[in-house]
């Protein structure tokens, strides 16, 4: 019984907590206590002397249903209010920093994404962006669901739609319906890697991709991948043979499922160890001959369904 009523116990005081973090700063709180002393109150009076002053009891009900439509409601409202400026002020930061490649604009990005994310924001418009040498993971941002860093905006007279992200990690990051890339408007015309959504030496490892869209993008590693991820070392205590990790690929452990690459163009690019491959879009990609699979199978399938997607897009 003890443990069932410490139990409860702690789960209240859990909510409680919550609660009050959530509504810190507005007259929320205020306006719900002064609502359950009152009632409270008026029930004692009932309770303790129910033929005492009778009209002023009724009055008394008159004036808490004026706090719950004055008070609480509109707090409420009000509550609502300071929230959308507060989300709108962080979108402002991001809007005034994420073209200003610096470790000051690097800071302050990661700060304002993770105001928004505690506010239960995750879709960010990154569109414009130009960082480098940065990781979302390592900056405590796990989750940019149906963020844009690409809108597909070109030819404005004022700023630039473009996106350059160099070094990037979205490493162990939610990116779930992310839109890198709609599509690039000059693909057509000029076919080659000149993109207007550049990612270069960009890393997806462990990366929730499922649904993300890099369409008509330059997805680019100046290094060539290595041969294997692994190296023989030996025991030195009994002499047998073992694998060894020392490094991984680009999207190692990423879930590419329903992930469209349809346009990109791919320069070293390394797929081992990623899954849902085969439920990936690469139709019309260029480079992918090249890029790294985990077996000659697996990069066949790829290539056959990419090329069975592009002609029935043209169909």
């Amino acid at each position: 019984m003890k443990s069932l009523i410490a139990s409860w116990w702690g789960r209240l005081k859990e909510h409680t907590g919550r609660w009050e973090r959530r509504n810190a700063g507005t007259n929320i709180p205020y306006a719900v206590v002064i609502l359950i002393a009152c009632i409270a109150l008026v029930f004692v009076w009932h309770l303790a002397a129910p033929n005492l002053f009778n009209d002023q009891r009724v009055e008394f009900w008159g004036l808490i249903f004026d706090i719950i439509f004055i008070l609480v409601i509109f707090s409420f409202f009000d509550r609502r209010r300071q929230r959308l400026q507060q989300i709108q002020t962080q979108h402002d930061i991001i809007d005034d920093y994420k073209a200003w490649d610096s470790e000051e604009a690097r800071f302050r990005l990661a700060g304002a994404i993770r105001r928004l994310n505690k506010m239960g924001e995750h879709a960010i418009n990154l569109s414009g962006a130009r960082i480098s040498d940065f990781s979302f993971a390592s900056n405590g941002l796990g989750n940019l669901q149906g963020s844009t860093f690409y809108d597909g905006s070109w030819g404005q007279r004022v700023g630039d739609g473009s996106v350059m992200l160099t070094k990037v990690e979205f490493d162990r990051v939610d990116c779930r319906s992310v839109i890198f890339s709609p599509f690039d408007p000059l693909a057509g015309i000029l076919p080659g890697p000149d993109r207007h959504a550049k990612f270069i030496d960009c890393s997806f490892v462990d990366t929730d991709l499922r649904g993300a869209r890099f369409n008509g993008s330059l997805l680019q590693w100046t290094e060539s991948p290595p041969k294997s991820h692994f190296e023989e070392e030996e025991d030195h205590e009994n002499g047998e043979r073992f694998l060894l990790r020392v490094s991984r690929g680009s999207f190692d452990g990423a879930n590419v499922s329903g992930a469209s690459f349809s346009g990109c163009f791919f320069s070293n690019a390394d797929f081992r160890d990623a899954s849902g491959l085969l439920q990936a879009d690469f139709s019309e990609a260029k480079g992918l001959e090249q890029a790294k699979f985990d077996n000659q199978k697996t990069k066949d399938a790829v290539l056959a369904n990419a090329a069975q997607k592009a002609a029935k897009s043209a169909g």
